[in-house]
């Protein structure tokens, strides 16, 4: 799973979690989170694609919502 992600597949996921937000299409955003708390994720792969930054903007809108 951590060669699959660090041969593309991560990359492709924080692409889809960008489009879902801009689409605010919540029920994947959900569903898209879900799997990515599943993954084993490090410090060196959020930072690769901003993800972690996405992420906590969605967790900081879903606390103003």
């Amino acid at each position: 799973c951590h060669r699959l992600l660090s041969e593309g597949a991560w990359r492709v996921l924080y692409e889809w979690l960008a489009e879902f937000k801009d689409a605010d299409d919540t029920p994947m955003l959900i569903l898209l989170l879900t799997v990515f708390a599943k993954l084993p994720v490090t410090m060196e792969l959020l930072k690769s694609t901003k993800s972690a930054k996405l992420i906590k903007s969605l967790v900081k809108h879903e606390h103003q919502g």
